[in-house]
C-alpha cells in the first residue's frame, strides 16, 4: 500500500491511500490527485449533515469518503464493496478518516441473498462482474462472493429508510438486479439515485437496458445524464434525457468496440429544487 494522500476536492478534505499496483482508479488519483469528480458535484446537492449515502461499489473508497465527510458524523454511510483487494484499502480509508459513521459491508447488492461467483479484471479493481456470460477470456480471476439485497440489509440493520438521501451504484451490470432487491425501499421512499449504465454490462450479468428504462417509467422518475467534460460547474453538470436520449444512448454504447457507461441521475419531481 502507498503512502496516504492527502485529498482536497469539491470542498471537502480526506486522507485516502491507493493501490500500489498498475491500476485503473488509483492511476488516475496518482496522476491527477483526484477522480470522478464531477459525480462529486451532484453529491453536494443532496447529501447534508446528519442524511445517509449508500454507496454500492465503493472500490477503494473515493465516493464513500466524500459521502462521510458531508454527512458528518450525525449521518451513515453504507459502502460495499466485495472484491477482497479493493475491500481492505477501502477499511484501512475509512479507518484512516476515523469515520465511525461509515459501516463497509463486503457483500455485492443483488436481487438475491446468497453467493455468487464474480469475475475479476487484473488491471481495473472496479471492473467485477456478477455475469452470467463466461468472462474468463478477460477476467481471468473468479471469486465467490457474498450477496444481499438492499432491502433485506436495511430490515436486518434497522435502518430508517426515510434517512436516506442518495444512492450510489456503479457495480458493471448488476444496477437492474439490485434495483430489484431494493424495490420495498423504492415504493416507500423513492430516493435519488445515481447509476452507471453500461448496456453490455447488463447484459452479460443477466438484465438488459430495458429492465433500467422500464424502472425509470414505473416509478416516474426523472433522468439526468452526468456529464463527462472536465472543467464542469454544479449548475452544467447535469443535463436532462428523456427514455428515448438513453435508447438513443443505447445504440451508440452497444456499437463501440469496448464496453463503456454514462452516469445517469434519477430524481423525483420533489428533488427538482436541489438541482
Amino acid at each position: 500500500m502507498t503512502q496516504p494522500r492527502s485529498i482536497n476536492v469539491c470542498g471537502e478534505k480526506f486522507l485516502m491511500n491507493i493501490h500500489p499496483d498498475d491500476e485503473l482508479a488509483s492511476n488516475l488519483i496518482r496522476r491527477d490527485g483526484v477522480y470522478s469528480v464531477n459525480d462529486l458535484m451532484v453529491f453536494r446537492k443532496f447529501l447534508r449533515e446528519g442524511d445517509t449515502f449508500i454507496d454500492a461499489g465503493a472500490n477503494i473508497g473515493w465516493q464513500t469518503l466524500f459521502g462521510a465527510s458531508l454527512v458528518g458524523t450525525s449521518g451513515k454511510v453504507y459502502s460495499f464493496e466485495p472484491n477482497p483487494k479493493n475491500l481492505k484499502v477501502l477499511r484501512d480509508n475509512v479507518n484512516l478518516n476515523k469515520f465511525s459513521q461509515t459501516v463497509v459491508s463486503e457483500c455485492a447488492l443483488s436481487n438475491f441473498c446468497g453467493h455468487a461467483g464474480m469475475y475479476l479484471s487484473q488491471d481495473n479493481f472496479g471492473d467485477n462482474l456478477l455475469a452470467t456470460k463466461d468472462l474468463s477470456g478477460t477476467h481471468k480471476e473468479k471469486a465467490y462472493v457474498s450477496c444481499i439485497t438492499l432491502d433485506m440489509f436495511l430490515a436486518e440493520h434497522e435502518i430508517d429508510g426515510s434517512r436516506i438521501n442518495l444512492i450510489k451504484m456503479d457495480i458493471q451490470g448488476s444496477e437492474a438486479l439490485a434495483l430489484a432487491g431494493m424495490q420495498r425501499l423504492i415504493e416507500s421512499h423513492l430516493p435519488p439515485i445515481i447509476l452507471e449504465y453500461a448496456p453490455n454490462h447488463l447484459k452479460w450479468c443477466g438484465s438488459s437496458p430495458f429492465d433500467i428504462l422500464s424502472f425509470i417509467d414505473r416509478y416516474g422518475y426523472i433522468p439526468y445524464q452526468i456529464r463527462e467534460e472536465k472543467n464542469l460547474t454544479p449548475n452544467t453538470v447535469l443535463e436532462k434525457v428523456t427514455l428515448q436520449d438513453i435508447i438513443n444512448a443505447t445504440n451508440y454504447l452497444f456499437s463501440l468496440p469496448v464496453a463503456q457507461g454514462v452516469d445517469f441521475l434519477l430524481v423525483q419531481p420533489k428533488h427538482l429544487n436541489l438541482l
